[in-house]
């Protein structure tokens, strides 16, 4: 890009050149062909000391009107060079933004021609990195992915029956927790992918949520009706709060604003939220505010109330790599302990945090669902699901032990690659 922008640049002198020496020759009266002009021009920007000549393509000769031509830039020319060069440099920036549209379209096409065939290497190469991960993981995957899948199904047929009922009692509590088991199991799933992708550090933070999720959840079931309702209603806070910044950020950017009627829509609804159930209801945790008599309870209470305090260092680890703070840059799951790797994609390494709490968080949400046990084909189906639940870590252990074996097997063969290649060095000796 840089000998293409001086290139760029070198032209534009001999544009000015050319354009001083056409308006020069015309008024001393001389004519030589354009194809002349151009050599000239350029013999003379290049700063070349030697005398010019220019042979004519067609007779093979030197024209006999340069044969003893010599110019002389007298104080005119010299004026209306500078003019010349300050027209044109004005034109730079314009002319600069050319230059760089038209090599990124260059590159731009050069890297579409070239991608049919680097595509079909990188998924070629993508689907052998994903079978390999298979068959290291396999087991604790396959695990798994039978635990969402009983979960899932648990969840369709608990559906099914509450569908079926005629009652109304616990109809919100029931409404919140079928709608955060449906998105506990999608949460899951996608840990499930990007574990099964390599992406240990992505499944981790994808956990982060399905704790969130289990935390809510475990609140909702053991609340009556009432918070279950402030939850629902809660809605209209975060939809305030969210027409709110896209007036203050969007709208000066050029966004169309939210509609007059939509915003008082939107504006009506959080004022009645804030009158039924206080100030403290604007919070972002608002609606649990009177169950833990906090004025402005945070995700911390929520999981103290929940019962899940020791919690807080796996969400606190896990929201590592969610957000830009200096610990991601000394801590990753898929860095297998090296610091001196960079991690930039995707490792076989790390998968054991994310797979064990995604199976205890999602068989969490999925007993919640039950309310008491009276059952004894659901007491079944949920103690099946522990069965499932507990083999899961056990499995990811066995493999992570195994890969921690096999990469200090490959580090000392490294290490003994090295030192055999430097015995063999010229000059080398060996203490004795």
């Amino acid at each position: 890009m840089h000998k293409i922008f001086r290139a760029q640049i070198g032209n534009i002198s001999k544009t000015v050149m050319r354009q001083l020496l056409e308006k020069k020759l015309a008024r001393d009266g001389i004519e030589i062909p354009q194809a002349a002009i151009d050599a000239l021009a350029d013999h003379i920007a290049s700063r070349r000391d030697q005398p010019f000549i220019w042979i004519d393509k067609e007779t093979g000769e030197e024209p006999h009107e340069l044969r003893n031509l010599t110019l002389k830039l007298d104080k005119t020319d010299a004026l209306e060079l500078k003019a010349l060069t300050l027209k044109i440099t004005e034109r730079l920036p314009h002319i600069t933004q050319e230059v760089f549209d038209r090599a990124g379209s260059h590159y731009f096409k050069n890297l579409k021609d070239r991608w049919p065939t680097e595509g079909a290497i990188q998924r070629f190469e993508t689907d052998e990195f994903c079978e390999r991960i298979e068959e290291r993981w396999g087991e604790g995957l396959d695990l798994l992915r039978m635990l969402l899948t009983c979960c899932r199904e648990f969840g369709s047929e608990n559906l099914k029956r509450r569908q079926r009922s005629k009652s109304k009692k616990h109809s919100n509590r029931e409404f919140v927790l079928t709608n955060l088991h449906a998105r506990s199991c999608q949460v899951a799933d996608e840990v499930i992918t990007l574990m099964s992708n390599g992406f240990a550090d992505g499944a981790m933070a994808r956990w982060r949520t399905l704790h969130e999720l289990s935390i809510v959840a475990t609140l909702i079931a053991d609340g009556d009706e009432t918070l279950a309702e402030r939850y629902i209603n809660h809605d209209a806070v975060e939809v305030k709060r969210q027409a709110d910044d896209y007036n203050q950020t969007q709208v000066p950017l050029g966004y169309a604003p939210i509609g007059k009627r939509e915003q008082r829509s939107i504006d009506m609804e959080f004022s009645e939220s804030i009158a039924s159930y206080g100030t403290e209801f604007a919070s972002p945790y608002g609606w649990a505010a009177k169950r833990l008599n906090k004025r402005k309870p945070t995700f911390k209470d929520l999981q103290e109330e929940a019962g899940r305090a020791g919690m807080n260092a796996y969400y606190k680890m896990a929201s590592f790599n969610v957000h830009a703070g200096a610990r991601t840059m000394f801590f990753r799951l898929s860095s297998f302990g090296r610091d001196n790797v960079l991690v930039a994609g995707r490792t076989n390494a790390g998968l054991v945090e994310p797979a064990q709490h995604t199976a205890y968080s999602l068989l969490q949400i999925t007993t919640l669902l039950t309310g008491s046990l009276k059952n004894l084909d659901r007491i079944l189906e949920i103690q099946t699901f522990i069965k499932i639940r507990d083999a899961i870590p056990k499995a990811f252990m066995r493999a992570d032990r195994k890969l921690r074996r096999d990469e200090a097997a490959y580090q000392n063969e490294l290490a003994a690659r090295r030192s055999r290649k430097r015995k063999r060095q010229p000059g080398h000796t060996i203490a004795p």
